[in-house]
């Protein structure tokens, strides 16, 4: 069984930023996403880091134990599931904004960040995927 992203990003004891870069690379490996790059440019919190797929660039935001987002061009269902997988649960939120297609998981503040980007015109296409289903 793979641990998933318990120890860069569940964890309460944290890692360097470059040990976590480097852990969260090796979770996507483990996980069978190969032909990934990561490349930490922020090394204080949150902390940036480009990402390079085949040929394909992404950047990625997060704060251990608070969040974490995927910013695309374009939606990118290979990345959305890698992601997924590695923090065992899929993006709690997805939507558009000038830069492109955001992925976000929330540890903390979830609702008052889904509130934050209401009726705003910098958020597009809003879609919530944590929200138990009403039968």
């Amino acid at each position: 069984m793979i641990d998933r992203a318990t120890h860069w990003f569940y964890a309460r004891r944290h890692l360097s930023a470059g040990a976590s870069v480097e852990n969260m690379r090796h979770d996507l490996w483990a996980n069978g996403f190969y032909n990934i790059w990561l490349t930490l440019k922020k090394s204080d919190p949150p902390y940036r880091v480009t990402g390079l797929w085949g040929q394909e660039k992404f950047e990625i935001e997060f704060e251990p134990r608070h969040f974490l987002t995927i910013r695309t061009l374009k939606e990118n269902e290979w990345l959305k599931k890698a992601f997924a997988r590695v923090l065992g649960q899929p993006p709690h939120f997805q939507y558009e904004d000038r830069a492109g297609v955001v992925y976000e998981w929330r540890v903390a503040d979830r609702e008052a960040r889904w509130q934050s980007m209401q009726g705003l015109p910098a958020y597009k296409n809003l879609k919530r995927f944590d929200l138990p289903v009403e039968e």
